[in-house]
């Protein structure tokens, strides 16, 4: 849902820009785009701008600013869908490897993520899920 209401939002901003004798083929690329993008879910499009953080994908270094959005607040909604239903070890794991696996654009800090993911823990159990899998997490590394 979000990356549709995103995606005409940003295109009828972007058809003000776009000459009139251009407008009816930037329509037809838009429509054909935004089926790509009504597909997609937000965890998806959250992982593949972080993918374009470390690879020239768009035509800037910064692919959040590209879409218009800060990457802590992307992540903020992943987080949020992702926790919203319930609370389990699986979904605080996924949560904990989203941001530990994601590539932060040039005015991000690994540590953002972090504080994201802790705003998004709001009862003592959740945390202590997240502890515990983090441990989990370590010792796999290891």
């Amino acid at each position: 849902m979000f990356s549709a209401v995103w995606f005409f939002a940003f295109s009828w901003e972007q058809s003000n820009f776009i000459r009139k004798i251009k407008r009816n083929i930037w329509k037809y690329v838009e429509c054909l785009v935004g089926k790509l993008f009504i597909g997609l879910s937000v965890e998806k499009l959250y992982e593949m701008l972080c993918y374009a953080c470390g690879y020239y994908i768009f035509n800037t270094d910064d692919p959040f600013r590209s879409v218009g959005i800060e990457q802590t607040a992307l992540l903020d909604m992943v987080i949020t869908r992702k926790l919203g239903s319930s609370i389990s070890k699986e979904s605080v794991k996924s949560a904990i490897a989203l941001v530990i696996n994601s590539r932060v654009d040039r005015e991000t800090l690994h540590s953002s993520l972090i504080c994201v993911l802790v705003e998004n823990l709001k009862t003592p159990d959740s945390k202590e899920i997240a502890i515990e899998q983090c441990v989990a997490l370590k010792t796999e590394l290891k």
